[in-house]
């Protein structure tokens, strides 16, 4: 019988899960590897079990097995080695498979042992890559497999949930005036035809961060996929010829770097006193929807223009996400007041320290925009932060990158978001300095490599050229 887990099954599943490890993953791993992975594990440590996720399957009073399962994936299953070949693996399968479908959600890869790579290809799951997982120090090989199957989808669809924000294009594989990464465009165009595309081109990225590349994931971003709908990991996996692309691959990484570099100079921000997060061209930014506990008192604007907003608002009600309460949607029309005016109009505070996140945004403004914006930011108080990214002159680039870099132009044009401006580091260096900002620090590829690249596969290449750039007040 299967049954959802009870708080009093913690102790007999923790049992199971580490005579598992033991008996059955021991003839695939090193002793190393199981004492390193099972290191630290308790029956206090099963929290899927208050969230309803897991079921067992008891026999005769015994638990013989179990399954963790959320609406999009499965997260584990364990069979007792002493009951194996049993059907019990089978029965939790098939519960996990049709608890997924009934969801109408479209299942996203998960993550298996190399021990339970033969009963998922059983299963008719199909293996898609190999990686490593990292634990306690040591490095756990595991193949990422994707469910059988489409599942029959829902007219409103529950909400998903993936484990593991917003801007740049995505390289295209076809002409016709599309960025083409596996998107569904008549959904989207559907919804509005002024929204920025690059922005949900670039949500696309993110979310095939969580689905393709292994972890630890440079963003860990568990709502991207989540917010985007059912079919956006079905899209993505269609597509994963172009994803994988050096050039595509190489976008991905410089989006999900700039991401995570910004979120933790803000964290850094906070701990000196900063109150407020103003993200410019927020675009499908999903911190607010996944903010840690340091960033609850923060109150959060995103700016951006009202199309957009208005597809990200009819997205996150469909994903069943709530707007948290210190988060505030603002448009300012840059034709008629300045960032200053309009931040002032949407009450942000003139006399709070404040952190600006401007990421992917000012490559699409003209230089007089951005010198106005950076002196609107410097007007806010000491301690006040703004990370931006920017683009180098065509020239600074040759061979390969330069001819995907002439096509990205190409394409960001023919949808209507052409490239306007490009710097040198000294150029932008002494704009922040003139704007009024005393200190400013661009993030180098050392550093880049050894805080976020370093420690994870090479699935996702190092970046060659960083953009990204700090100023201080």
């Amino acid at each position: 019988m299967i049954r959802i887990a009870l708080p009093d099954d913690a102790l007999a599943i923790h049992n199971l899960h580490t005579r598992s490890v033991r008996g059955l993953c021991a003839r695939d791993y090193p002793q190393e590897v199981i004492e390193g992975w099972l290191l630290g594990r308790s029956p206090d440590g099963y929290k899927g079990i208050a969230k309803k996720e897991m079921y067992v399957f008891e026999e005769s009073g015994a638990i013989r097995g179990f399954s963790h399962v959320v609406p999009i994936y499965i997260v584990a299953l364990f069979v007792d080695p002493d009951h194996t070949r049993r059907g019990i693996g089978r029965a939790l399968f098939e519960h996990a498979l049709a608890l997924i479908r009934a969801s109408g959600t479209i299942p996203v890869p998960f993550e298996g042992t190399i021990t339970a790579l033969p009963f998922y290809l059983k299963m008719g799951c199909t293996e898609i890559r190999r990686s490593f997982v990292e634990k306690n120090h040591v490095k756990v090989e595991t193949v990422l497999m994707q469910l059988p199957g489409k599942t029959n989808h829902a007219s409103d669809p529950t909400a998903l949930a993936v484990t593991p924000a917003a801007d740049a294009p995505v390289v295209p594989a076809g002409g016709g005036g599309r960025l083409e990464l596996g998107l569904n465009w008549s959904i989207y165009e559907m919804s509005n035809r002024e929204a920025s595309r690059t922005a949900l081109a670039t949500a696309y990225l993110r979310a095939a961060h969580q689905l393709l590349d292994a972890p630890p994931r440079v963003l860990e971003d568990p709502v991207a996929v989540r917010l985007l709908g059912k079919d956006a990991s079905q899209n993505i996996c269609e597509a994963v010829k172009r994803y994988r692309s050096p050039e595509t691959s190489a976008l991905r990484s410089h989006v999900v770097l700039r991401s995570r570099f910004a979120e933790d100079r803000l964290a850094a921000a906070v701990q000196r006193g900063v109150s407020q997060y103003v993200i410019l061209g927020a675009g499908f930014d999903t911190f607010a929807f996944r903010q840690p506990d340091w960033a609850k008192s923060l109150k959060i604007f995103e700016i951006d223009h009202r199309d957009t907003q208005l597809v990200k608002r009819s997205f996150f009600t469909k994903a069943s996400l709530d707007l948290p309460a210190n988060v505030r949607f603002a448009q300012i029309d840059f034709e008629h007041e300045s960032l200053l005016e309009g931040l002032c109009r949407h009450h942000v505070s003139l006399e709070e320290p404040t952190f600006f996140s401007w990421l992917g945004v000012t490559v699409y403004l003209k230089e007089a925009a951005i010198d106005a914006a950076l002196k609107s930011m410097a007007a806010y108080p000491s301690g006040s932060e703004v990370v931006l990214t920017f683009k180098q002159p065509p020239a600074k680039t040759a061979g390969r990158a330069a001819e995907a870099a002439r096509k990205l132009a190409d394409n960001v044009a023919s949808v209507g978001e052409p490239f306007v401006s490009f710097f040198e580091p000294k150029a932008m260096e002494a704009k922040l300095l003139s704007a009024g900002f005393g200190k400013v620090e661009f993030l180098d590829l050392e550093t880049a490599d050894t805080r976020y690249f370093a420690s994870r596969p090479a699935d996702l290449p190092k970046p060659k050229n960083i953009n990204i750039v700090s100023g201080i007040l």
